[in-house]
Parts: C-alpha cells; structure tokens; sequence
C-alpha cells in the first residue's frame, strides 16, 4: 500500500476528506521540522502513522497493517493515561483547524494551535537534537541525540 493511500485512509473519517494530499515523511522527525494539516510521519514499513488531523488540529497514532481495519493506538486529546505529554486539549472533542506539530531544536515536541498557542507537549525541552520516531511496535518515542527515550507512549 502506497503511502498516499494510507493518508487518505487517515483523514475519511469525519466531515470530509482533506482539500489537499498530505505530505508524508519516514520517521524519525527531526529537529525544526513540523506536520501541517493533513502530513503524517511513518514508521520504516509504514504500517504506523502519526498524523495530524486537518479537520481538529490533533495527533492521532493509527495502525495501518490492515488497510481495510485500520486501528487508533493514541490521540493527543486523550492523553491522560500516560504521565508525561498532557496538554491543554485533554478530553476535549473539538478543535479549530490551522494548528502544527512542531519537533523544536531543544527537543520538545509541541502541538500548537493556529494561534501560535501549545495545546499539547511532551515536555523534553533541554535535549539539543532529540527526535520524534514512529516505530514498526506501535509506540511513539522522543529519543536524544544520544538514543536514549525521553517519552513515549508506552
């Protein structure tokens, strides 16, 4: 399945599909690098996405290994069970459009709002050169410049 099909997959769920084809990246996310409306990260074999919805400027962590049951690993609003990334936008079920995920060069992986205002972290500022990586195992790490797991989802 090619990366483009899995991305739309992501986003028909919902009101519509996005206007525009999301620009999909393998993983890791790197510093100064960031995910608009509709762009995904992936893992090497591609069959885990992070993706950001274009529709309510959240994350979502999908399993796409079967194409026709993809399944939802993790939400940036329902972030409560793990201790570390909470954000303003917990439990809420609607957002304004416009937002971005950034991975900044101190490390933190943000969401903002289109405002400019953070809605989620993972709170690992402090580690020049970190990096976000979506892994084959369904789980989502910030790691250093060393290798060593800052966050993750499990």
């Amino acid at each position: 399945m090619t990366r483009s099909l899995i991305a739309a997959v992501a986003f028909m769920v919902g009101l519509s599909a996005p206007a525009v084809l999301a620009t999909n990246y393998s993983t890791p996310l790197s510093a100064d690098e960031a995910l608009y409306d509709s762009d995904c990260v992936f893992a090497p074999s591609d069959s885990v996405g992070l993706c950001l919805n274009p529709t309510y400027s959240l994350l979502n962590l999908t399993n796409y290994l079967d194409a026709e049951e993809p399944y939802f690993i993790w939400g940036s609003n329902a972030d409560e069970n793990w201790p570390w990334g909470n954000g303003t936008h917990e439990g809420q079920t609607s957002f304004p459009s416009g937002g971005y995920a950034y991975m900044q060069a101190d490390g933190n992986f943000v969401l903002y709002d289109s405002g400019n205002d953070p809605l989620w972290e993972t709170f690992t500022w402090g580690y020049s050169g970190a990096y976000l990586e979506v892994q084959d195992d369904d789980n989502l790490v910030v790691y250093s410049s060393s290798q060593v797991p800052l966050w993750s989802i499990f």
